[in-house]
């Protein structure tokens, strides 16, 4: 079992001053065109995850396995999502049915299935307005990100298959895994 917690938080200020009409003068407010800026980002992240694995006799092995995550980013009408996962092998060269063969040093068959997300960007689920200059030199909002309030994370589901062998005394050993992978 395990807890996550990620605070991220980024603030910054920019100013500038150009063309100074005296020489010597360096200060921002001195430039005859300025320009400032500020921002501020701030992302947190808390994620639980709880696994357990079993075996049988040493040969057969499985994985079961859940992870929770809420995160700032997520839209407001959204809270919390979880990701399972189940993986299992089989090492078929320790079952007795398997004795006296010489050429197989060993044989496992192994095979999963899980779920992971990817959290949006910080403040895509918010709706945000840019000033602009209306008419008649007034002051005007325009969108800058219409936002979603039921922002969730970008799931990926994959599952694979597999089997590792090996012969002649362990010289020369095979692995092959094949995996199917999506994104919603």
């Amino acid at each position: 079992a395990g807890l996550q917690y990620i605070s991220d938080q980024q603030d910054w200020a920019y100013a500038e001053g150009d063309q100074f009409s005296v020489r010597g003068l360096s200060t921002v407010s001195a430039g005859a065109q300025k320009d400032a800026a500020e921002g501020y980002v701030a992302n947190k992240s808390l994620g639980v995850y709880v696994q357990e694995k079993i075996s049988w006799q040493n040969r057969f092995f499985l994985t079961g396995a859940v992870r929770g995550d809420d995160n700032s980013a997520f839209g407001e009408q959204f809270d919390f999502v979880v990701f399972p996962k189940l993986s299992a092998s089989w090492v078929v060269s320790e079952e007795p049915f398997m004795e006296g063969q010489e050429w197989l040093n060993n044989l496992k068959l192994r095979g999963a299935w899980g779920e992971s997300g990817q959290q949006p960007d910080a403040f895509a689920a918010v709706r945000r307005w840019t000033p602009v200059a209306g008419p008649g030199g007034s002051g005007a909002l325009v969108p800058e990100n219409v936002g979603n309030p039921d922002l969730k994370p970008e799931v990926g589901r994959e599952w694979e298959a597999g089997f590792d062998a090996s012969f002649m005394n362990q010289r020369l050993a095979v692995q092959f895994t094949y995996y199917s992978q999506d994104r919603r």
